[in-house]
């Protein structure tokens, strides 16, 4: 899919990526890891986000440089102009080679403007969401003819783009989402966590990582934790079995959440934590990963977290995940809201050490060959310089375009 596979040493692109959403979710994290990895590359790179999203503080913390005050999130005739001129400008200024845009809001502004901006401009739309994308007349136009390259990260939105935007093949690209595995450092218990969270040594610890919210399933986790505690009552594990939920209030509360875990029988079993902690750390504690989600999914940042961490991943298959987990061999994998099939599947690994080691240890293998961050950066840098070096091929032979 991807040439010029050797080492890229031309002069470094200026990269604006574009990431207007107020919250911090799947395309966020992509967005930023792809920036953090291109920014050490040497690249200048530029994130355009909302006054008010989450994503901001981090970026920064990463020293990225953050742009807050273009208005893309409308569809007000009113103020279109406008902020086709802010961008257009800004694209100028900043002399952007790469427009990367990962959210709908502002396509069509963005689109336009790479194409009337005093500079040739690769656009590049990222596609990382579940949703299937609008086939009207126009969006396809946008996609197929305006855009350069589309970059997907997972074949099921792929096959979506393909069936409703009708595009070519070659234009729709590939490229996983990847984590930064040097981060994530668990292959010893940080036992002081567990005691500060009121957790025995020997506890065995069935985690979910998730922002609160109904679409990750909380409902079924609890309702398959409670058959799980009901099948274990009679073993000498049962008094030593805990849920550690992490995440953030969304949709629900922390104590929606509790009023959940009560309902299920597992109150007294369940810990919540809803602030930023040290995932290395908090993945060290959990003994299996769990995924409830009934939809979303389109990069499963959680799924390669607890995988990379070495630990074996029960999920349903949603989304992305049947591409990432190969059932019996890398994880299990379960119906949404088959909640009898996700407490078997726990239960089995309970039971079996030895076959809940091996399969954390190809889980891990298997995101070390295929979905660390730096090759997510490195597929992409290609498609960037291909894309580039098309368009300024281009310029040259018409001058006058």
């Amino acid at each position: 899919m991807f040439k010029g596979d050797s080492e890229i040493n031309r002069k470094k692109l200026n990269i604006l990526h574009v990431v207007n959403s107020p919250w911090w979710h799947a395309i966020s994290e992509y967005a930023l890891g792809l920036s953090k990895g291109l920014k050490a590359k040497g690249y200048k790179v530029i994130i355009v986000t909302l006054p008010d999203s989450l994503l901001i503080k981090r970026a920064e913390a990463e020293g990225l440089t953050v742009i807050t005050n273009l208005r893309l999130n409308h569809y007000n005739p009113f103020y279109f102009f406008a902020d086709l001129r802010r961008m257009i400008r800004l694209l100028e200024e900043k002399e952007i080679d790469i427009l990367n845009m990962h959210e709908s809001f502002g396509f069509a502004i963005s689109c336009l403007a790479a194409k009337l901006a005093k500079r040739p401009i690769v656009l590049i739309r990222t596609r990382g969401t579940f949703m299937t994308p609008k086939g009207h007349p126009l969006n396809r136009y946008l996609h197929n003819t305006l855009t350069d390259k589309v970059i997907v990260t997972s074949k099921f939105m792929r096959e979506k783009c393909l069936k409703h935007l009708k595009g070519k093949e070659s234009h729709y690209l590939l490229i996983y989402g990847g984590i930064d595995t040097e981060n994530i450092k668990s292959d010893v218990p940080n036992l002081a966590l567990k005691e500060s969270l009121g957790i025995e040594s020997d506890a065995v610890v069935i985690g979910i990582i998730a922002r609160f919210d109904p679409v990750k399933g909380y409902s079924y986790f609890f309702e398959a934790m409670g058959k799980v505690k009901a099948e274990v009552s009679s073993w000498k594990l049962a008094s030593k079995i805990k849920f550690l939920v992490i995440g953030y209030e969304a949709e629900f509360s922390t104590e929606e959440l509790l009023t959940m875990a009560e309902n299920c029988g597992v109150r007294e079993e369940t810990i919540i934590i809803n602030k930023w902690v040290n995932l290395s750390e908090m993945l060290s504690i959990i003994n299996i990963g769990v995924i409830a989600s009934i939809g979303s999914e389109a990069n499963s940042r959680a799924t390669l977290e607890f995988m990379a961490s070495g630990k074996p991943v029960v999920s349903t298959s949603v989304g992305v995940i049947p591409e990432i987990i190969e059932d019996g061999k890398t994880g299990y994998l379960v119906k949404p809201k088959d909640t009898q099939a996700m407490a078997e599947a726990l239960i089995k690994l309970l039971k079996n050490r030895v076959k809940c080691n091996s399969i954390g240890s190809a889980a891990q293998k298997l995101v070390q060959e295929k979905f660390q961050e730096k090759i997510l950066v490195e597929q992409t840098e290609k498609v960037y310089w291909q894309e580039w070096e098309k368009k300024t091929t281009i310029k040259k032979l018409n001058p006058d375009d």
